[in-house]
């Protein structure tokens, strides 16, 4: 119990969940996801249930689509509408991510607010919008700044003749002082010194893994449409950071305080080998801070198998011979040119449960973007390989590359995320 004025505060302990990046009507190579995302979506809610979850964060990428279809809206809606009847959370706060549209996500914010659900779509003017207290029967017992995806119109209007250094210093700037406001705002509507504060995000923080550093690759200089911001934005005074963006599950600095959830799914081929968790991070009475990672399962098995033409054989061997059902994709690797390898892997799973999403063919891809000879198998290019081919044939300026990049992925992400 809390008592107005005096430094005890005795309740029970405060329990929330931090996920992100559930990307909502997905699709693996035109193949439909649905399955995997309710399985997941069904996980949570039992999860939530056993844990005795107070409060559910969210932090952004919901949907994968700005205009996601029917099927990935059924399940959010549902998601959310039987988790206020079936367990006892008691507040779930949703921020949009760099994929979701601000004006579709809060379109139903008032009739939400009746499940106790709040969505934060954009930057607010006030301030004082995104910050939202969760109480019990004695009290206050934790603030949350909503802070969602910061694009660049919320928080700068861009200055004729300025450089790009100029402009990502000034966006910097802008996403530090918003951080700072929000967190100013909580301090003075704390009504204990044992109440944390909790912050949420869906950005890029230095010093994050992503799969291109697993991977020996650079970097990308942008992910979304923001480049990195450091750590040190986040102020000590926030008890707890929930990020949302990067896929890989992880923490970022020394200590446990701020995370990156990650992506409970696989979204490609590259992300299978990833750690699938949720976050559970429970504050004491004291305010002490405690975290546990709960892993997710992985509702539908995805190989990746990549080597010469004897390796593939034996690995598809391997997975007929235990019965799997995995989506498979298959990467030749090889000098020796094979033009007959889809007909040979096609023939390879027959009589089998196995589905091959992707045959990758690197030798043909290679002499394709060397201009060497014309593919005959344009299935074996990727959208995305097509689209580096261009850019190379331009000679398109490398500082320009990214964000063509960016325009062109949620372009493809739209067109393939349409469902009937």
């Amino acid at each position: 119990r809390c008592l107005v004025g005096s430094e005890m505060c005795i309740r029970d302990s405060m329990k929330i969940l931090h996920t992100s990046d559930w990307h909502l009507g997905h699709s693996l190579f035109n193949r439909k996801r649905t399955n995997e995302q309710q399985a997941f979506l069904l996980w949570l809610k039992e999860t939530i249930k056993a844990k005795k979850i107070d409060a559910l964060l969210v932090s952004g990428d919901v949907f994968d689509s700005s205009i996601p279809g029917n099927q990935a809206q059924e399940l959010y809606y549902h998601f959310l509408g039987t988790l206020a009847s079936d367990t006892a959370c008691r507040r779930v706060i949703i921020v949009a991510g760099n994929h979701d549209s601000a004006s579709f996500i809060e379109a139903p914010k008032a009739v939400l607010q009746s499940l106790k659900v709040n969505v934060i779509g954009r930057a607010r003017q006030n301030i004082q919008e995104e910050v939202i207290e969760i109480n019990d029967s004695f009290g206050q017992q934790l603030l949350v700044c909503a802070v969602p995806y910061l694009r660049d119109k919320d928080l700068c209007i861009s200055r004729q003749g300025e450089t790009s250094q100029e402009r990502e210093s000034r966006i910097l700037k802008a996403i530090r002082d918003h951080y700072r406001q929000v967190l100013d705002d909580a301090i003075k509507r704390k009504k204990h010194q044992k109440v944390p504060i909790v912050a949420m995000g869906h950005l890029y923080v230095s010093g994050s893994i992503t799969k291109e550093r697993l991977l020996g690759q650079a970097d990308p200089l942008y992910v979304g449409s923001l480049g990195q911001v450091p750590i040190d934005i986040f102020p000590k005074d926030f008890h707890y950071v929930a990020l949302g963006h990067i896929h890989l599950a992880q923490k970022v600095g020394e200590d446990d305080r701020i995370q990156y959830s990650g992506s409970p799914l696989p979204l490609n081929f590259s992300e299978v080998n990833n750690q699938r968790r949720v976050v559970l991070v429970e504050f004491s009475e004291k305010g002490e801070r405690k975290i546990e990672y709960i892993d997710v399962p992985l509702f539908q098995e995805l190989v990746q198998i990549k080597g010469n033409w004897e390796h593939i054989e034996q690995q598809i061997i391997r997975l007929k011979q235990k019965k799997s059902q995995a989506w498979v994709e298959v990467v030749y690797e090889s000098s020796v040119v094979m033009g007959d390898l889809r007909a040979r892997v096609l023939k390879l799973i027959e009589s089998s449960s196995l589905e091959v999403l992707r045959i990758k063919n690197t030798q043909v891809i290679k002499e394709a973007l060397s201009h060497r000879t014309t593919p005959k198998d344009l299935q074996q290019l990727t959208p995305m390989d097509v689209f580096e081919f261009c850019l190379q044939d331009r000679q398109v300026d490398n500082d320009q590359r990214p964000l063509l990049r960016e325009y062109y992925l949620k372009a493809l992400r739209e067109l393939q995320s349409s469902e009937d």
